[in-house]
């Protein structure tokens, strides 16, 4: 029996999405809160254009580390070595930025429990630790700091988690 050599490659492709999709954890059946909700969580937070900045700052140098595939490039030395010069130390300093300014309680656990996981995901070099960082970013940055639609949604802070 021969296989047409494109079905073929659709179905590698598919089963490779598959795997990436779990693999990467993308399969959360967590829902945002209303947009009722979004905006009394908003106002619970001193929100500047500075701390949007920040947030979205340390979100961007996370996902560059992480995401997109990024993490493959930390199975080499060279890979934890260079985010451990530039993205990283970046996204420290602005998620500290944040915690500096932060009033709400479940805000500063939140931005805590970032660096302790980037705090960890450095010593061990754990990339899992880096992509839960990452989640709670994501979270902060595109729904409470720097809404936009369209944006998977983790559900693991607890700001956005009454």
């Amino acid at each position: 029996m021969k296989i047409n050599k494109y079905l073929l490659y659709g179905l590698v492709g598919l089963v490779s999405l598959v795997l990436i999709v779990f693999i990467n954890g993308h399969y959360s059946s967590a829902s945002p809160p209303d947009e009722e909700t979004l905006s009394e969580i908003r106002q619970s937070i001193n929100i500047t254009e500075e701390t949007q900045e920040y947030i979205s700052l340390a979100h961007y140098n996370i996902n560059n580390t992480v995401c997109w595939g990024g993490w493959r490039f930390l199975k080499e030395d060279t890979g934890w070595e260079l985010i451990g010069r530039d993205e990283i130390p970046e996204a420290v300093k602005n998620v500290k930025s944040v915690l500096n300014q932060a009033q709400n309680e479940k805000l500063k656990a939140d931005l805590e429990k970032t660096l302790y996981l980037i705090d960890k995901g450095m010593k061990l070099r754990d990339v899992g630790s880096l992509i839960d960082a990452h989640r709670i970013l994501h979270d902060l940055d595109r729904f409470v700091f720097n809404p936009e639609s369209g944006y998977e949604y983790y559900g693991v802070t607890k700001t956005l988690n009454n």
